[in-house]
């Protein structure tokens, strides 16, 4: 008897399918701007660690006339204080400071340093 055949898709199948795959397609770019916004921030911090560590090595060359002090460089701006225990012994404290897409953020740092 009779078998119908089918050609091609409803209009409904076809507006189900857009309406899926442009949900994902969506996710995909919101995780896009979350990685890309992190990648930033991480670079961020990665560039406040090196500006940490690089004040760490000028306190530890300059140990007993090292000072405390401030800096900008870039989006970075560094507070930091120089403080005497000791004849050989420094104590250096300090934070870097700066903006995030969520707002200011600062990482702090302290640590004492033996004077060559």
């Amino acid at each position: 008897m009779g078998s119908s055949l089918r050609d091609g898709f409803t209009l409904v199948e076809i507006i189900v399918a857009l309406l899926v795959f442009t949900t994902g397609a969506l996710g995909l770019v919101a995780g896009s701007a979350v990685v890309a916004r992190e990648i930033g921030t991480n670079g961020l911090r990665s560039d406040a660690a090196r500006l940490a560590r690089s004040r760490q090595e000028i306190v530890h060359s300059t140990c007993r006339s090292a000072q405390s002090g401030s800096e900008v460089l870039g989006p970075l701006t560094s507070f930091w204080t120089v403080s005497p225990i000791e004849s050989t012994t420094v104590t250096l404290k300090g934070t870097v400071s700066y903006a995030t897409p969520r707002g200011g953020r600062a990482e702090p740092y302290a640590l004492t340093i033996e004077c060559p």
